[in-house]
């Protein structure tokens, strides 16, 4: 991902992002263990979500969010993985 002035966007720490997508995929009510046993996300698809994590510009905001919430209906307001994690959850990853 690139800035507005064309610069890439600096990307965060791997574990880090990592943790904050399976507390996100906890507090939606998705399982991406299960989804991953059951054939429907792969090995890559999960790098991907991980790795569209680290991209993100607010993982402040996203760590007080889920502070916040413990469980919700969706991610919070301009999430990068909103769509992908919602699938998930529904059973259409």
């Amino acid at each position: 991902m690139t800035l507005k002035d064309g610069f890439p966007r600096p990307i965060g720490d791997r574990r880090a992002h990592l943790m904050r997508v399976r507390r996100m995929a906890k507090t939606l009510g998705a399982d991406p263990a299960a989804a991953r046993q059951a054939g429907d996300l792969s090995h890559g698809d999960w790098a991907d979500i991980v790795e569209r994590c680290r991209h993100c510009p607010a993982p402040g905001q996203c760590d007080r969010w889920l502070s916040r919430h413990a469980d919700a209906d969706a991610a919070m307001p301009g999430c990068l993985n909103a769509v992908r994690l919602a699938k998930l959850k529904d059973g259409n990853a």
